[in-house]
C-alpha cells in the first residue's frame, strides 16, 4: 500500500495501529519458537508434543488472522470454538501426574524443559500484547494465550520427569545462594 487512505482499501485492510503490530510480532515469535520445540520433542522422543505444538501452532496463525476483526465484522473467525477446552485438558492431563510445588522452578537441566519455560514467557508476551490489541473484544482468543502459559511451565515440569532430569527448585535457604 502506498500510505494513501482510500475507502476501497479501508473495505479490505484495516490500518494496522503499533499495538497490532506488536500482538502479530509476538505471534509470530511464539510460533517461530514452537518449531524449534517440535523438533527438540521429536529428537528427544517426545514424539506426542510434536503433534500438540503443531496444533498450538495453527491456533495462533487463527489468532493473527482474526486481530484485525472487529465486532460484527461478518468474515468467519478462525479461531475455532473448543481450543480452549482441547488446551485446558491437555494442561490437566500432564499436571494431575506432576507432585505438588510450594517453591519457584529454575530454568535448566534440561534443553526441551527450558524451551518450554521460554515458550511460557513468550505466551505471555503474546497474551499481553494481544489483550492491547483488540481491546478485549476476542476473549476466547485472550483466555487460550493465558492457558497457553499455564500449558507450557506444566509441560516444562512434565519434561523434567519425562526425561530423567530433577527440577530446580528455588531455595533462598540453599548454602549455594550468597545472599
Amino acid at each position: 500500500m502506498d500510505g494513501s487512505n482510500t475507502e476501497e482499501q479501508d473495505k479490505i485492510f484495516q490500518e494496522y495501529n503499533e499495538k497490532q503490530v506488536d500482538a502479530y510480532s509476538a505471534l509470530d515469535e511464539l510460533t517461530a519458537w514452537l518449531g524449534l520445540c517440535r523438533v527438540r520433542a521429536v529428537n528427544n522422543g517426545l514424539r506426542p508434543f510434536d503433534a500438540e505444538f503443531k496444533t498450538i501452532q495453527r491456533l495462533l496463525f487463527c489468532i493473527g488472522g482474526d486481530l484485525p476483526l472487529r465486532r460484527g465484522s461478518d468474515r468467519k473467525h478462525l479461531f475455532p470454538i473448543g481450543a480452549n477446552e482441547w488446551l485446558s485438558g491437555l494442561t490437566t492431563q500432564y499436571s494431575v501426574t506432576l507432585p505438588e510445588l510450594h517453591q519457584f522452578v529454575v530454568p535448566g537441566g534440561s534443553i526441551q524443559a527450558t524451551e518450554l519455560q521460554v515458550a511460557r514467557t513468550m505466551a505471555l508476551k503474546a497474551y499481553r500484547t494481544v489483550k492491547l490489541a483488540v481491546e478485549d473484544e476476542h476473549s476466547e482468543m485472550i483466555l487460550f494465550l493465558n492457558t497457553l502459559s499455564n500449558y507450557f511451565f506444566v509441560l516444562a515440569r512434565y519434561v523434567y520427569i519425562e526425561l530423567g532430569v530433577q527440577e530446580e527448585l528455588f531455595d533462598a535457604d540453599d548454602p549455594e545462594w550468597p545472599f
